[in-house]
């Protein structure tokens, strides 16, 4: 054998052939199974039929109550409005909060699945951080604190909630609140992460430890809770294949319908930044903008919002801004538009897989974090800070680096270094031209190099370029006489200063000069041209909607006469900056394309103050002394016709749903787009641009309020109307909501990692009036809740202080009586003074926000309803005493103090202990006795009660919550006599549970006279003889007995005694003997009944069918 295995190994090839020549083992066939059985019926021809149940008996009275159910189920679902996704098909940001108490690997989780989706390291969190997950779903991530209020505004936003919970301690007390936040406030998905697992050695521990935080998770939320478990850390993060699981089931989570989200608009602020004048005092009012995607429906500028924990503000300016986390979608089709407008397309070509982007390229990898520290940038408060490795550092010379410039360097590297060795170009340039300025329009100039103060190095002056003229038309019209009519004060101006202009500057003194050159008409002409078909005007709004008003009217509107302009320019003049327009807005348009054509540049005249004048053609450009504006290369919507379907989608959208807002309006009622341009320009001035670069940003204007007019209603009515008068943002938009007179003191108390969340609110919430709440209190709560005790209330997006009033529905709901305290274990009504909330919004009780050891919710509910007024009224019982009692007429005392109060309740009823119902008559006296009637005789030893309702007002108190160091609720009751040292009153109204009682009546006894005794039968004769009374002599006397006596008197006491103990065991015998035979019995009558059941159930059967047989024969079925 060995040498066999010697050849096999040696030769391998002569092996194979050799085992090759072997028969191979023979397939078994199945002999028996289904599989053979159905071979065999095959083969006999039995055919298979579809479905062999089909035929057989359907189930019996079962199966119908099966389909029965299953009917009414159906018809049960159709009753109820189904729920509607206003998403649209690329939603906004899928809110993910991760929540825990402190220590149990919240931040590491963040840093894991940033890792997992971004491919960055995320250094220091600081906000939400928004990022790509998928192909058209993105995920913003917020760590939740252990701060009540944060904890209050995230789980009103949340769409899903990983709680984590550390294994090797247990479940906190954080997480319990928490999850009773969420249920109250809507309850989105809910996901739980168990860490710290590596700490457990053993398997067994570790599984038991496992399914007992299963259950009991399931227990608080629902059977069925999905849980992750996360067993250790790699790397300073989580496994990357937990992590990937729980991303991808994070992944495939809906977003949840609720009601509240659904019909309030909200923004979870990602950056805010204050943008108010810095010439302001620290004190004044700010001027906030939030930076965020729109939720839940369309945001609306002008409507009112709430700011948590700040307090109720206007939207005064909506702006869209670019998405700074582009789905990968968006990023594609911007990618393949671009290739179609550089020419490398034809525009037919698509994606040929819809599902091509299965993965997430590196460009798609989008990550958007403004106040967190991501990769090698750093935030601060002041700036932004790219931290380069040492041994990347590759431009700049490193230190005991040699002097020259080596070989062995990148081009790249030695042509920065040679910039950062030479000479500033800057500075060059200015010495060889003195009248250089940075910006076209700009009064400040570059030094002048080499030239003194003397001017000795100046050259010949430079001649200006000739403006161009405006021909016909009634614009260039306008630009001449304003030119001819400051000619002489520009001269002057010229004269008196010596200065050079810029290149391009023109002035109508130079414009009257060379008006007759060949090239400047040529010159000229072109340019009216390009500005023709840059200005073209669009049909305006009111046009559109109104039909076209008469020629000579829209004409006079729109172009006023050239004296009109110059009656502007000199109240300009007079009024100076405080009448000078604000800037452009963001659909502002230049008139030329290349900034280097300073010589095509148009312009009026200039004021006193030396402000140019952008009246006219020009009026739409701003200040051409502040930074430049965004440009566009045509007007938005302006390739579109104005169709009738275009006017009617215009209309439907401004007038169906409320018309114009309040920022489109004046006091007569007419837009005033202009005004609202204006206005929302002064905001940005002065403001450096946003960091999407949306924002444009403008200087003052140069003519006055009255010439800027004209001038932005050309602007308005050059660009779409839809696009002029858009005052809504849909789901799903990145926005700028800016936030006018905001508190000094919240904006200082904020920093980059304070969540921000606005919620806008209905009409009617603005509202104040009292809100009736159903409300339980929570079993974990320690105390019952009092009525006129303050409470922190979380209701709708409001956090407030509120004093409540307890009530309970009595008497088959004809009144709502006051309570002293909440029920032990069932709900009640509380009313309280608040602003008003649509029904069925959650609300939330505490009495204190800080940590204590004890539970903190104190109770939850539900809105019922909102009134101005709500009747609640409490039991008042007035007690009184008869002093006088005429047959049915008696006289009652001690119930009122004057005759004023018995006028007052006069014909009321009252009632005795006894039941004897009477009536108020009229007062006796002025002490506050009265006479009453009664249905029967009463006693002078009853009591008349008087059963009362009396009204009990609400406290119409409301406190919000302000999220500073400075804000302080008001203190509770306890708290207040614990400071003042007031003991607990003590009322006897006031005891619950001790009831009056009456002491015990002693009749007199019955004394029968002597005659009338003897003359009574037997029968009725008293039978109580009295007890013979002892005389004196024999109480006195002492009973002494004898020795004899007292040893009989000793042996009946124990015989007595043996007789009572032979008669207690002979009961306690006789009831055991009982026991058992009742027992015995009750065995076989249980037996005989069950055995009768069965004839009866037999009987019954037999008789049914007997009854369905001859119903048959008789044809009754």
């Amino acid at each position: 054998s060995s040498s066999a295995l010697l050849q096999h190994f040696a030769d391998p090839l002569a092996a194979m052939e050799a085992d090759g020549d072997k028969a191979k083992k023979a397939h078994k066939k199945r002999q028996g199974g289904l599989k053979a059985k159905k071979k065999q019926e095959a083969k006999q021809g039995k055919v298979e039929r579809h479905n062999p149940k089909a035929h057989t008996f359907s189930g019996g009275a079962k199966s119908v109550a099966k389909r029965v159910r299953y009917s009414l189920e159906k018809a049960s679902k159709k009753e109820h409005a189904p729920r509607v996704d206003k998403n649209p098909d690329v939603p906004p940001p899928f809110v993910v909060v991760v929540q825990g108490p402190p220590g149990v690997g919240k931040t590491t989780l963040i840093h894991s699945l940033v890792k997992h989706y971004a491919r960055q390291k995320l250094l220091n969190m600081r906000g939400p951080v928004t990022l790509v997950s998928g192909r058209a779903r993105r995920v913003t991530i917020v760590e939740c604190s252990q701060d009540m209020k944060t904890m209050l505004d995230l789980a009103k936003i949340a769409d899903l909630v990983l709680l984590l919970v550390d294994a090797s301690f247990g479940f906190e007390l954080e997480t319990f609140e928490f999850i009773n936040v969420l249920q109250v406030h809507g309850f989105p998905r809910i996901i739980g992460v168990l860490t710290h697992l590596d700490g457990f050695r053993d398997n067994k521990q570790l599984r038991k430890v496992k399914k007992t935080m299963k259950h009991r998770f399931w227990s608080e939320c629902f059977d069925g809770a999905k849980m992750f478990y996360f067993s250790g850390l790699q790397y300073g993060r989580y496994h990357r294949l937990e992590v990937q699981n729980l991303a991808r089931f994070i992944a495939v989570q809906k977003c949840p319908i609720l009601s509240w989200r659904q019909s309030h608009p909200y923004v979870l602020g990602l950056r805010w930044e204050d943008h108010t004048d810095p010439s302001l005092p620290e004190t004044a009012p700010r001027r906030l903008d939030v930076y965020g995607y729109v939720y839940g429906g369309r945001l609306r500028e002008g409507m009112q919002a709430h700011l948590a924990g700040v307090g109720d503000f206007h939207i005064a300016q909506l702006k869209r801004l670019t998405d700074p986390c582009p789905t990968p979608d968006a990023v594609e089709a911007e990618r393949d538009k671009a290739k179609i407008d550089a020419g490398q397309g034809d525009g037919k070509a698509q994606r040929k897989n819809k599902n091509a982007l299965r993965s997430l390229a590196e460009r798609h990898r989008v990550i958007y974090a403004p106040g967190s520290d991501i990769g090698s940038i750093t935030v601060d408060s002041e700036a932004m800070y790219i931290n380069v490795s040492e041994h990347e550092v590759g431009f700049t010379k490193k230190d005991g680096e040699a002097g020259g410039e080596g070989s062995e360097l990148p081009e790249a590297v030695r042509m920065v270094r040679a910039l950062q060795s030479g000479e500033a170009s800057l500075d060059r340039v200015a010495a060889s031209r003195p009248s250089l300025r940075l910006t076209r329009g700009s009064t400040v100039r570059l030094a002048e190099g080499g030239t003194g103060a003397n001017g000795e190095g100046d050259a010949e002056p430079r001649r200006r370029r000739p403006a161009p003229a405006m021909g016909s038309d009634s614009i260039g019209a306008d630009a001449g006489s304003d030119g001819e009519e400051e000619e002489g004060d520009e001269s002057a101006e010229e004269d008196a200063d010596g200065d050079a202009d810029d290149d391009g500057d023109i002035t109508g003194a130079e414009e009257g000069a060379d008006d007759g050159e060949d090239s400047d008409a040529a010159h000229r002409r072109g340019v009216m041209e390009r500005a023709r078909g840059r200005f073209e005007n669009k049909p305006r709004l009111e046009q559109a909607i109104y039909g076209r008003p008469s020629t000579a009217s829209s004409s006079t509107k729109r172009r006023p006469s050239g004296k009109a302009k110059a009656a502007d320019r000199d109240g300009a003049a007079v009024l100076g900056k405080e009448a000078s327009g604000g800037p452009t807005d963001h659909n502002t348009v230049p008139l030329f394309d290349d900034d280097d054509e300073d010589d095509e540049e148009l312009a009026g005249g200039e004021d006193a103050d030396g402000r140019r004048d952008n009246g006219g053609l020009l009026g739409n450009l701003g200040d051409l002394d502040g930074l430049d504006t965004a440009r566009m290369p045509k007007l938005p919507g302006g390739d579109l016709p104005w169709d009738d379907e275009r006017k009617e989608a215009l209309k439907t959208r401004k007038f169906i749903t409320g018309g114009w807002s309040s920022a489109e309006e004046d006091e007569d009622g007419e837009p005033r787009a202009a005004a609202a341009n204006a206005a929302g320009a002064e905001g940005e001035e002065g403001e450096g641009g946003d960091d999407e670069g949306q924002s444009g940003v403008g200087g003052e204007g140069g003519g006055s309020s009255s010439s800027a007019a004209p001038a932005k209603a050309s602007a308005a009515a050059s660009m779409d109307p839809v696009e002029a008068f858009s005052d809504s943002m849909p789901i799903a938009t990145f926005v700028r909501v800016r936030l006018e007179d905001v508190p000094a003191a919240c904006v200082a108390e904020m920093d980059r990692g304070r969540l921000l969340v606005l919620g806008g609110l209905l009409p009617g919430e603005a509202s104040m009036g009292l809100v009736q709440v159903r409300v339980k209190r929570h079993r974990w709560h320690p105390k019952l809740l009092k009525s006129n005790d303050a409470l922190l209330l979380s209701v709708g997006w409001r956090r407030y202080q509120t004093v409540p009033t307890f009530s309970l529905e009595d008497r088959g709901e004809k009144r709502m009586r006051f309570l002293k305290y909440t029920l032990e274990h069932a709900h009640c009504t509380m009313t309280m003074y608040g602003p008003m909330v649509p029904p069925n919004a959650g609300v939330m009780a505490f009495r204190s926000w800080k940590k204590v050891d004890h539970f903190r919710i104190a109770a939850t509910g539900g809105v019922l309803e909102s009134a101005p007024n709500f009747n609640i009224v409490k039991k008042l019982k007035l007690v009184g005493e008869p002093y006088k009692i005429f047959r049915n007429t008696a006289f009652v005392k001690n119930m009122f103090n004057s005759d004023l109060e018995v006028a007052k309740y006069a014909h009321s009823k009252i009632q005795t202990v006894s039941g004897i119902r009477g009536e108020i008559k009229k007062a006796d006296g002025t002490k506050g006795c009265f006479r009453a009637t009664f249905e029967d005789r009463i006693l002078m030893s009853d009591l008349v009660v008087c059963k009362c309702w009396v009204n009990v007002e609400p406290k119409q108190f409301y406190h919000p919550v302000v999220d500073v160091a400075q804000w302080r609720p008001a203190r509770l009751i306890g708290e207040l006599r614990a400071a003042n040292g007031v003991p607990v009153p003590n009322e006897k109204d006031s005891q619950y549970g001790k009831q009056f009682v009456r002491p015990e009546r002693k009749f007199n006894p019955l004394k029968i006279p002597k005659t009338l005794e003897a003359s009574l039968p037997f029968k009725s004769k008293p039978k109580n003889d009295s007890k013979k009374k002892k005389n004196a002599l024999r109480q006195k006397a002492a009973v002494v007995p004898t020795e004899n006596e007292r040893a009989v008197n000793s042996l009946l006491n124990r015989l007595y005694t043996v007789r009572k103990e032979k008669h207690r065991i002979r009961q306690a015998s006789s009831t055991k003997k009982k026991a058992t035979k009742e027992k015995r019995e009750k065995f076989i009558q249980d037996k005989r009944e069950a055995v009768s059941k069965e004839a009866k159930k037999k009987r019954y059967v037999k008789q049914g069918q007997q009854e369905g047989q001859r119903r048959k024969a008789m044809r009754l079925d």
